[in-house]
């Protein structure tokens, strides 16, 4: 059996994103009907690699399928992206702009020689997030020595809406299965300084809100000299695919 693929403006839907690519392709079955007890789908050259999530090949039908192109050393995400991504990342949009957040129109890109997030079985590992907006480091400087916890705090709210663009990129805007399992953060202060839990709770109260229950997550703070780019606050995140009975 031999499926063809439609790539007219009415279905075709692609993104991308840093470290993943999916494509929705609408597939017309061009099988005879004497054929059609075939198991064997053989896919065009353009669609042979990825992730499929449902093919409905009957005789006759049109099907819609979804390919998923991780980048190379990005690992494999899960086979689980379906058609209500769009819909699901309005929802998280939502939450974060009741409290007068917003998510990135696109995620960072990564600032040397590694990629943005791998998958690792059902476990999603972020790269270390900054506070920078595209190229722009919005805050710089030693917390405790010239910036306050408060701006401590609002630079962390920068690294986790950061962290969110990636992971919401690398499972396809589809938040409803991911659970926030461990945040780690690098404060960088003076010696003395003794709140860093303080200022990590700017990026936690971001994750708990976006994600709900979901965003409940263990925590390390540490105080640290230098960071990268002068930044005052560094977040690196542990995610995990979640089954719907958990």
């Amino acid at each position: 059996m031999r499926l063809a693929a439609s790539r007219n403006a009415t279905h075709c839907d692609r993104d991308t994103a840093p470290g993943i690519e999916t494509e929705r392709i609408s597939l017309q079955d061009q099988m005879e009907p004497s054929e059609s007890s075939r198991p064997a789908i053989e896919l065009l050259d353009s669609t042979s690699a990825g992730c499929i999530e449902s093919i409905d090949a009957k005789c006759g039908k049109t099907a819609t399928m979804i390919v998923v192109r991780p980048t190379p050393d990005a690992g494999s995400a899960p086979d689980y992206l379906h058609d209500e991504r769009d819909d699901l990342m309005e929802s998280v949009n939502d939450r974060l702009a009741s409290v007068g957040l917003q998510l990135p129109d696109e995620p960072l890109t990564p600032g040397g020689n590694y990629v943005p997030f791998v998958w690792s079985g059902n476990q999603l590992l972020v790269a270390g997030q900054i506070c920078r907006v595209g190229e722009e480091m919005q805050f710089t400087g030693v917390i405790g020595d010239g910036l306050t916890v408060e701006e401590g705090q609002a630079a962390a709210r920068l690294c986790a809406l950061n962290t969110l663009a990636v992971a919401g990129a690398a499972c396809g805007g589809d938040f409803s299965r991911l659970r926030l399992l461990s945040l780690g953060g690098f404060i960088r202060c003076v010696p003395e300084f003794g709140q860093q839990a303080k200022v990590m709770d700017g990026a936690s109260e971001v994750f708990l809100q976006a994600l709900g229950d979901n965003g409940k997550h263990v925590r390390t703070a540490v105080g640290v000299y230098a960071l990268p780019r002068q930044a005052p606050v560094e977040i690196s995140t542990i995610f995990e695919l979640v089954s719907d009975n958990d």
